[in-house]
């Protein structure tokens, strides 16, 4: 790689079919109340992405000052978005749930309750010993709320913005070329096998699954990385059955 410096994830993508009504909710809901940008146009340069043309598009990226990655919240204009046929299933391949970044996550599991949003778990245990727990937003994407490890501002609220993302590939050892060997994600925080009851309240979590946690080995650098913070990505393959493609037939 050289002398490239990678300060971290700048954005994930969440398509939804209102983008006004997904930001006000994050906005609310997750303390993502900063917009980048609000641009609605054609995407000429996701054409690779969108069957070989532009779409017309609505996008709006929102960060949160405590830090973390931002969300880019993406509804087509021009065509009406398509949810998978099914329900993603954990190991299918690409992106299955975003991580939400907590200064306190049982307070934080406390308050979300107590709001009555569809919070699907019980504060639960990773295989490092990590708190957790998972809930789905209104349009039924999964987040995953996690302790939070760096911190750019001290806001009122607990969380955070992106940290990270559980990823599913088909093959571990050859995804590492990428995610670690490119990418910097070099340290293993776990590597196991088995069926896990942290995430047993979504699509495939009775199921065995190779799980393997990844992250820098040294701190990040670049002038984006105070604001962007500390991530981690989590690999997951299913060891039985095929997986889909999350995105096979949509764009």
């Amino acid at each position: 790689m050289g002398d490239v410096i990678i300060s971290g994830i700048q954005q994930v993508g969440l398509g939804v079919t209102d983008v006004h009504a997904a930001f006000k909710w994050y906005r609310r809901q997750i303390g993502l109340d900063v917009p980048v940008f609000s641009d609605a146009g054609e995407a000429g340069l996701m054409q690779r992405y969108t069957g070989g043309r532009p779409w017309t598009r609505h996008a709006i990226l929102a960060v949160n000052m405590n830090g973390g990655s931002g969300l880019e919240i993406w509804q087509y204009i021009g065509r009406v978005p398509q949810p998978p046929p099914v329900p993603v299933t954990l190991g299918d391949l690409g992106i299955n749930l975003i991580r939400i970044k907590s200064r306190d996550v049982e307070r934080t599991h406390r308050a979300m309750l107590a709001c009555g949003l569809d919070v699907i778990s019980d504060v639960v245990t990773d295989p490092s010993g990590g708190r957790h727990f998972l809930l789905r937003d209104p349009w039924g994407n999964p987040l995953d709320i996690v302790q939070g490890e760096t911190w750019f501002a001290r806001r009122g609220r607990d969380t955070g913005g992106v940290c990270g993302a559980l990823i599913g590939v088909r093959d571990i050892t050859a995804a590492r070329r990428l995610y670690s060997d490119v990418l910097g994600y070099d340290h293993v925080g776990y590597d196991q096998n088995g069926v896990f009851a942290d995430l047993a309240s979504l699509p495939g979590g009775d199921q065995p699954l190779r799980r393997v946690l990844l992250g820098p080995s040294g701190p990040r650098q670049g002038s984006l990385s105070r604001l962007i913070g500390a991530s981690r990505l989590e690999l997951v393959q299913r060891l039985e059955g095929d997986p889909r493609r999350v995105f096979k037939g949509r764009y």
